[in-house]
């Protein structure tokens, strides 16, 4: 994918780190987004780490309504903690959350370490 890395973190949550990419996402891309997502979690319901400081691709109306409330998708996330660095994307984000209404909490965070920390993504706890 050209727009975005996804990987599964050991400390139990789904990783979506987004690049300087400018492809937009339309509904072909959403939809290789949820199998590689699904594949990584092996079809378990996990928390959704989105780190959007890099970038935040535009997506198509068709793509927001199937990330947002596509009943497969919603199965795999039970919150998202997005990563914003800037107030243009964080009024993006909650443009997509007040007017798509996915169907999990969605929270907007400045830090990795505040995201995982406040979202309470320490779902299993790294050896040390």
């Amino acid at each position: 994918m050209e727009n975005a890395t996804i990987a599964f973190d050991p400390m139990g949550f789904l990783r979506i780190c987004f690049t300087e990419s400018e492809k937009e996402i339309d509904l072909e891309e959403a939809k290789k987004h949820f199998e590689t997502s699904f594949k990584l979690t092996n079809g378990k319901k996990m928390p959704v780490l989105i780190d959007a400081r890099k970038g935040l691709p535009e997506l198509t109306e068709k793509a927001l309504a199937y990330i947002s409330r596509n009943k497969e998708m919603a199965h795999l996330r039970t919150a998202e903690a997005v990563i914003i660095d800037n107030l243009a994307k964080r009024m993006l984000v909650r443009f997509y959350y007040v007017f798509h209404k996915p169907n999990n909490p969605l929270n907007i965070f400045h830090s990795e370490k505040e995201a995982i920390v406040s979202a309470g993504f320490t779902l299993i706890k790294r050896r040390t």
